[in-house]
C-alpha cells in the first residue's frame, strides 16, 4: 500500500485502507427506543463534515415506495464510556458538561429546526441502571465532568451515604478513591445518549435532514511522550507502516485504530514544539446507516484541520487532500462496515 504524505505548510493527513454512525430508524420495544431497519427509505447522499470543534452532517432521504412513510428517526451520539476514562486524564471534553442538550445538537428538516426528543440510558455491562441511579437523586443524564469547577454528578455521588456509595462501588457503578480526593467518587457506567423525532417520508419528495453538534474528543496531553524510548532517544520509525500489526511505541497500542503511517511519525518528531501539542480523538458513528434502504448513494466525508498545523490520522482509503486544511472523500453505493475514528494533533499552546 502506498503512503501518502503531505507537507508544505497544508495541514496533514495520513490514512490507510480500512472502511468508515449515522441517523437511524428507531421504533418503541417493550424497554424503549430500540433498533429497527426500513426497506421502505434509502439515503439518497449523506455529507459528513468532522473538525476538531464541529461536525455536521447533511443527508439526502427517498422514500421508495408509493404511499406516505412516517418512521421514528433517531440519531445517537458516540457513547461516554466513563469505565475507560482515569479521574486524572485522558479525558472526555464534554462541551456543557451541566447541560442535557451537552453537545449543543440541533436538527433541522428540509432547512427548518426541529424540536428533538432525546433518551439516555446508563448502562453497566448490559445491565440498564437509569432507573436505580435517578431513584437516589444522579442525573446522570449530565454527565458533569470534565475540567470545570461545578462537577454535578460526582458532587451528587459524594453526597450519598457511605452504605449507598459503597453498594454502588460493589455492584460496579462508582469507583470510590482515596478519602479527601475530590476526584472521587467516579461515574463508571457507560452514558449512551439518542436524539430522535418523527418524520414523515411524502412520496416522490426528497427529505434533506441536518445535524449539528460539537463532537465528544477524548483528548490526551503529553504526545511527545510516545516519540521517544524509556532512555528519551527518538523512537525507530522502520515498523511504522500504517498497518494493523505495525510496532507502537510503549502505553500507544490504541493508536493502532487510526493507522499511523511512518510520514504521520517523521513529520510529528519534526516538529520542535511538539510539547504545545495535544492530541484529540473523534468517533462518528456509521454503521447505523445500514438501517436505511442501503446501500448509501453518495457518501462524502470532509475532515477540517482548521489550522494548517495540524495533524489527522484516520483508516480510510481514496481520501485527498482539497485545500490547506480540508481533505475529501467519496464513496458510491456505499454501505459502510466501521464505524469512523480520527485522530487530531493539534496545537494548543504556543
Amino acid at each position: 500500500m502506498d503512503i501518502i504524505k503531505l507537507f508544505a505548510t497544508a495541514g496533514a493527513l495520513f490514512f490507510c485502507s480500512a472502511a468508515i454512525a449515522d441517523s437511524t430508524v428507531m421504533g418503541m420495544g417493550a424497554g424503549g427506543l430500540e433498533f429497527r431497519a426500513t426497506d421502505k427509505v434509502s439515503m439518497v447522499k449523506e455529507l459528513l463534515t468532522i473538525s476538531p470543534q464541529k461536525i455536521d452532517a447533511q443527508y439526502v432521504f427517498k422514500n421508495v415506495t408509493a404511499q406516505p412513510v412516517e418512521l421514528l428517526v433517531a440519531f445517537p451520539l458516540p457513547v461516554i464510556d466513563f469505565s475507560k476514562k482515569n479521574p486524572r486524564g485522558p479525558y472526555t471534553n464534554i462541551p456543557n458538561p451541566n447541560q442535557e442538550n451537552f453537545v449543543e445538537f440541533h436538527t433541522r428538516v428540509n432547512g427548518q429546526p426541529v424540536q428533538t426528543k432525546v433518551d439516555t440510558k446508563a448502562l453497566v455491562g448490559d445491565r440498564d441502571i437509569s432507573s436505580e441511579l435517578k431513584k437516589l437523586g444522579i442525573s446522570y443524564w449530565i454527565p458533569g465532568h470534565g475540567f470545570n469547577e461545578d462537577r454535578t454528578v460526582q458532587k451528587q455521588l459524594a453526597a450519598l451515604s457511605k452504605s449507598a456509595q459503597h453498594h454502588l462501588e460493589k455492584t460496579g457503578v462508582i469507583e470510590l478513591g482515596p478519602e479527601g480526593d475530590d476526584s472521587f467518587p467516579y461515574p463508571r457506567w457507560r452514558l449512551v445518549t439518542l436524539y430522535y423525532w418523527t418524520q414523515n417520508f411524502p412520496v416522490g419528495q426528497d427529505v434533506n435532514i441536518q445535524h449539528v453538534y460539537r463532537p465528544l474528543p477524548a483528548l490526551s496531553e503529553g504526545f511527545s511522550s510516545w516519540l521517544q524510548d524509556a532512555n528519551g532517544k527518538p523512537v525507530r520509525l522502520s515498523a511504522f507502516n500504517g498497518s494493523p500489526e505495525a510496532r507502537y511505541p510503549k502505553g500507544g497500542a490504541n493508536l493502532k485504530e487510526y493507522c499511523m503511517t511512518e510520514g504521520f511519525w517523521k513529520l510529528a518528531q519534526s516538529k520542535k514544539d511538539i510539547w504545545a501539542y495535544q492530541s484529540s480523538e473523534i468517533d462518528f458513528i456509521l454503521k447505523t446507516a445500514n438501517a436505511w434502504h442501503k446501500p448509501i448513494g453518495e457518501f462524502t466525508l470532509v475532515i477540517e484541520t482548521l489550522r494548517p498545523e495540524t495533524l489527522v490520522s484516520i483508516c480510510m482509503d481514496g481520501i485527498k487532500q482539497t485545500g490547506p486544511t480540508s481533505f475529501t472523500v467519496t464513496k458510491h453505493n456505499f454501505a459502510p462496515t466501521q464505524d469512523i475514528r480520527l485522530f487530531f494533533l493539534v496545537k494548543v499552546r504556543n
